[in-house]
Parts: structure tokens; C-alpha cells; sequence
């Protein structure tokens, strides 16, 4: 910067006195936890040297207070925040269903197992393994028939419309000669 600070200490000036033994900032603790975990699975992180790559000077931006200048404008939401909530312990339904559980599997002689190896083995669901199509192709059939409807319809010149009796949908069409015994002409009554 080709400058060089010239210090006088200023008399009648008290010394402050910072407490150093405030408890961590929430974002911290998260930090500290994660890096943890992360060590925990990939070994022990160690900073490199500061004669590497580490850049040691602070940030000509923000001060060491923080980056103050840049704040957000913080207007009235409308209603409080952040306001204490009185814990008054478990629900007594929940309280109730525990025991129903204990005394259940006490009964049964079994333990339930949920979320393990053994108990995701034996309720597995091997449809759920399936790739299934859910739009495949028609059978040689349906393509026969929905050939031939085209045609005739062209030929005719006429398309054919099938009309819908009541609201219930899909209308089903009755392909055989006979009615259906259970029922009358005049339907299910």
C-alpha cells in the first residue's frame, strides 16, 4: 500500500476488556458438527500451512465487525417472531399409543422392527422392482381393429361416436349377444 501506520498509544484510554466466553453462534456449532461428520467418513481435515496457498489477509471489503455495510433492510413483519413456546411435555394421546405399542408386543411376545436391514428384507415390495411401461404398445389385435374402424368410417363416411348413458365414466361396451342375467334390460335397479 506504500503506507506505514504510525501508533501513539492516546493517554486516559481504558483497555477493553472483550468476554471471550460467550457460547457459539448457532452457525458455528452446525459448522463444527458437519466437520465432524465429514472426518468422521473421509479422515482428519488439516489446513495447509500459511507459507502455501493460504491467503491470511482479511477481506478489504468487510472489517473485522463483519460485513456491515451490506445489510438488509429489516421492516416490520406485521406480527411477533421469536416468541417463547411453552413446553408442556408428550402428548398424552401419544403417551397412550407408546404404551398400547409396549403392551401389544409384550402380549405378542414380538418386537416391532421398523427402518432396519431384516424388517426393509422381509416387507419388501418386489413389484416396486419393476420397470413397468405404462405406455406400451397395443396388440396386434387393437391395431387390427382400430385399422379396420378407420377404414369403414372413411368408407361409410361416418365416425362412429359411442354415447354415454349415464355420468359414470369410462362407459363400458357389452360385447357378447346375452344380457347380464343379475340384471334387466333396463339396468341394475
Amino acid at each position: 500500500m506504500g503506507h506505514h501506520w504510525d501508533w501513539v498509544k492516546a493517554k486516559d484510554v481504558k483497555e477493553v476488556k472483550y468476554n471471550d466466553n460467550l457460547p457459539l453462534d448457532e452457525d458455528i456449532i452446525d459448522s463444527k458438527s458437519n466437520l465432524k461428520n465429514s472426518e468422521a467418513i473421509h479422515g482428519e481435515f488439516k489446513l495447509p500451512t500459511e507459507d502455501s496457498f493460504v491467503q491470511t489477509n482479511s477481506d478489504p471489503i468487510c472489517s473485522s465487525a463483519g460485513c456491515t455495510q451490506y445489510k438488509h433492510k429489516k421492516t416490520p413483519l406485521g406480527y411477533d417472531i421469536n416468541y417463547p413456546v411453552p413446553n408442556f411435555g408428550v402428548d398424552h394421546d401419544i403417551i397412550d399409543s407408546q404404551a398400547s405399542v409396549s403392551q401389544a408386543q409384550t402380549d405378542l411376545g414380538h418386537d416391532w422392527e421398523f427402518g432396519t436391514k431384516a424388517s426393509k428384507a422381509k416387507w419388501h415390495n418386489p413389484a416396486k422392482d419393476v420397470d413397468y411401461n405404462f405406455a406400451p404398445k397395443l396388440d396386434g389385435d387393437m391395431i387390427t381393429t382400430d385399422k379396420n374402424l378407420k377404414d369403414a368410417q372413411t368408407r361409410l363416411n361416418h365416425k362412429w361416436v359411442i354415447e354415454e348413458k349415464s355420468d359414470y365414466k369410462p362407459n363400458y361396451l357389452q360385447l357378447d349377444e346375452m344380457s347380464d342375467p343379475i340384471c334387466s334390460s333396463a339396468g341394475c335397479t
